[in-house]
Parts: C-alpha cells; structure tokens; sequence
C-alpha cells in the first residue's frame, strides 16, 4: 500500500523532525501525535509505565520504607492497590507511591499495584514484599565480678540483637544467696550473705519471643578485715576549726569507730559513722588516744594516733 503525503501528514512529519532536532526525544516517546482532519495536531497521553520491579525485603518489628517509580511525562502519578494485599504492617500512599510501616508478621506477600495518570490511563506490575524474622538476641556478658560477703553487689546482664524490651529469667541453677536478678533490667543486685561460687544459666527473651541462652557464675569472697590508712595526724591551731578525715579500707564498707583508749583534746569529737574529728580549742594541748574501727561483720582493727594543738 503505497503512503499519501497529506497536508496533514506532512505537518505531523515536520513537527516530530523539530522536535528530534531539539533533542527532546524523552517527551516524543511519552506521546502520540496525531493529526484531525482539519489539519491540527495535538498530544494523546499515554498510560504510565511502572519501573519498579523488585521491592527490598523488610523485617519483622523494623521500621520499613520503598517507593515505587514509573514513567510519565507529568508527575501527577495516584498509586493504589488493585490485587493482593500489602504485609500487615504496611500501607501503600497514593502520592508518592511509598509503601512504608512496621511489618507485623514474616513471609512473601504478593501483590498488584498500579499508576494512574492523565486521561485516566493505568499501568500496572505485579510485585512482592518478602519480610524476614528478626534476629535472636545475643548475649555479650561472658563473666560476672566477684562479690564480698556482706558487701552490695552489682552486675549488669547486656545483650546485642532482637527487638527490645527483653525479659530475662535464671532458667537452671541459682544465684549466691542474698542476691536476685532483676527481669527488666538484666541487673544482679544484693548482698552475698556467704562465700563460695554459684553456677546458673541466664535466659532472654525479646518482644518477639526470641530467646539466647548462656551459663554463667558468681564467686562470693569473705571481706578481708578492716585496716587503718590513717596512721598520723596533722596539727591543730588554737582558736581555728579543725577537720580530719581518719581512713581506713578493707571490711565490708561499713564501718564504726570509736575511741578505746584516751581521749581527744577538749572541744574535739570524733564522729563513730564518718570517722572525721572536728572542733576547735581553746588551749594548747596534746592527746595521744587508740580509735577501733569495726565493720559490719564483726572485724575490726586499731591504731594509736595523737593530736597536738598549738
């Protein structure tokens, strides 16, 4: 059949010749051009094409977040759900076309979206969401500190992984006495009330049910007895406040002095719960007096100090 050269045709002609010349083949491809009888051309949209084709897979419990493109000479592209259904969780937005939320169950969904643009024309893809597991916690604590009879004892339980809030349990064996796992907190708080090592194993568990497991254990020392660091004390002034701290270390913290032997200058006491001698005289004098500092649990030691005012 051989092609007429209309009026018409030949306008259609020249224009696409224009318009490749002007390097705007992007817009040409997006449109028909066609001519009506009466010589006059004009534009006929066609349907968007979806240019998506694979969507990332998501996790269970994880925020998540995709868009979906397609092409078309004007960027009033409405998205919408034709077929299928999205992972419960998440929601498909007309304008951009993001499909975001917060997946709620695991597997493959498979589904049709489509994009509708000028004239009501549609393009369509079929798609498909794979969402994972989360992963199980971990735990990073391998080792716990020794612990002191009659001393406060404090060790934290850390994991890595899964989905918070976690949940922990002591799911064989058994603490040392006088010590207790705190289940939001992952904590070991207390005071050990004997010495000896316990062997247990710790469990964890996330807000999805997972759950890690590892053996670990505490050993519990007798505290060692109380000794002075304090072995001397400066001077006081007459007439001048006086302040001094008496140290000791070893026990179990908690401490009582009290002076045994002797006395301290007129207008100076000794507090029995701090260890600090405080006051002021108004005399010269010199006293020489033995303090007992003893600890929670009966152990105790002594030292022989003097104080000299001038």
């Amino acid at each position: 059949m051989n092609n007429i050269d209309t009026p018409q045709s030949s306008r259609v002609r020249s224009i696409v010749q224009g318009a490749a010349g002007l390097g705007v083949a992007a817009i040409l491809s997006s449109v028909v051009l066609a001519a009506t009888p009466a010589g006059a051309v004009h534009a006929v949209p066609e349907a968007p094409v979806v240019t998506t084709t694979a969507l990332p897979s998501g996790t269970e419990g994880t925020t998540y977040s995709a868009t979906l493109a397609a092409t078309h000479p004007s960027s009033s592209v409405h998205w919408s759900l034709t077929m299928g259904n999205l992972p419960s969780g998440l929601h498909l937005s007309g304008s951009p076309g993001q499909i975001t939320g917060i997946p709620r169950s695991i597997g493959i969904q498979s589904f049709t979206v489509s994009a509708t643009g000028a004239g009501h024309l549609v393009g369509s893809a079929a798609l498909s969401i794979e969402i994972d597991p989360p992963a199980a916690p971990a735990l990073i604590t391998t080792s716990l500190p020794t612990g002191t009879v009659a001393t406060p004892y404090l060790a934290q339980l850390d994991a890595s992984g899964g989905t918070a809030p976690y949940r922990w349990k002591i799911t064989s064996g058994q603490l040392p006495s006088g010590l207790y796992l705190n289940r939001a907190s992952g904590q070991i708080v207390g005071d050990p009330r004997s010495t000896g090592t316990s062997t247990f194993t710790v469990s964890i568990t996330d807000h999805w049910g997972m759950t890690a497991s590892t053996v670990l254990s505490i050993t519990v020392v007798a505290a060692s007895s109380p000794q002075f660091v304090t072995t001397s004390l400066p001077a006081g002034s007459v007439n001048t406040s006086y302040a001094r701290q008496i140290q000791v270390t070893g026990g179990n913290g908690f401490y009582h002095f009290q002076i045994i032997d002797g006395q301290l200058p007129k207008g100076y006491a000794l507090d029995a719960a701090t260890g600090q001698i405080v006051g002021l005289s108004k005399l010269p004098t010199s006293e020489t007096f033995t303090v007992l500092v003893s600890d929670g649990l009966g152990d105790g030691a002594t030292e022989v100090l003097t104080l000299t005012v001038s």
